[in-house]
């Protein structure tokens, strides 16, 4: 008995459970999904939670980026699920600095979406409690959102990405006039942003269990229907595609397309450029200041 007993509780980790989400999501079993989502969502909930270290963070960050997908934006709960993606996914990138393996060019665009999707939360209430700036605050996310994009485009391999995330990235480098400088300002920017990402996965733990607590007294009759209410009725990642598939090439593609409109105006061009040019300059002054 104990030894089944300690069977069923390694079966019911929230590590388990992404990875079963996402075979459940493959497979296209709605209500299944619907099942999980809502168990995987109430166990972070809980106060009792803790976040763990788990031997597949790419599955745990990419089931939890896509529930968020499906539930609206704000509160204390929403906010819990996005630090504890966040961090699954840091952790990938800090152990491949050379951005030799494909599971960091997916966590990357996956962060891409994640700061994108959550500007005002991460760049605007988390980072800030933490530098206690908000011009710092806004440096730092920018720097570690042009991080994110670098590590994505510059990687030997091309992801694949589930339809919908390639739709979220998309959007997610639109809305952005993040370029790729030169190599030397690549380098100061990633050398200053790793120490904080590191700082940033060894803080998250504490940060999400006192500054974003979970339900004290968990009582599932009442809990689980408010879970339940959180959801939207999207279901947006079993939107069957449509004829012209996004691929990475797409986005690429899209990319180039913004920067040529933005080139077919001379003025709008020197705009363009000045201000992505003095953001990075920015940026890498303020790196060179914190440094001394």
């Amino acid at each position: 008995m104990a030894a089944g007993g300690k069977i069923v509780c390694i079966m019911n980790t929230l590590e388990s459970k992404c990875k079963k989400l996402l075979i459940i999501l493959e497979n296209g079993d709605v209500e299944a999904y619907k099942r999980l989502r809502t168990s995987i969502v109430a166990d972070i909930s809980d106060n009792d939670f803790m976040v763990g270290e788990y031997e597949d963070d790419l599955a745990v960050g990419k089931a939890l980026v896509i529930i968020l997908d499906d539930i609206s934006h704000g509160g204390i709960l929403y906010k819990r699920i996005v630090l504890i993606a966040m961090r699954s996914l840091l952790k990938i990138i800090i152990n491949d600095k050379i951005d030799s393996k494909p599971q960091t060019a997916i966590a990357s665009a996956l962060l891409l979406v994640l700061f994108s999707e959550n500007q005002d939360f991460i760049g605007g209430e988390y980072i800030v409690s933490k530098v206690r700036a908000t011009e710092a605050a806004a440096h730092q996310y920018i720097g570690m959102s042009c991080v994110f994009f670098w590590k994505y485009k510059l990687n030997a391999t091309k992801p694949s990405l589930l339809y919908r995330t390639q739709q979220r990235l998309q959007k997610a480098i639109t809305d952005s006039t993040i370029d790729i400088p030169d190599a030397s300002t690549r380098k100061k920017v990633v050398d200053f942003e790793y120490d904080n990402f590191n700082s940033m996965v060894h803080d998250l733990p504490l940060d999400v269990e006192l500054k974003y607590p979970g339900v004290p007294f968990f009582d599932p009759e009442i809990i689980m229907p408010k879970i339940q209410s959180l959801f939207n009725n999207g279901l947006l990642y079993f939107k069957k595609p449509d004829s012209s598939p996004i691929t990475s090439e797409t986005i690429s593609n899209a990319n180039n397309i913004n920067k040529q409109v933005f080139h077919s105006d001379s003025k709008k061009t020197e705009s363009t450029t000045g201000c992505l040019g003095m953001l990075l300059l920015m940026i890498t002054l303020f790196i060179v200041a914190c440094s001394i």
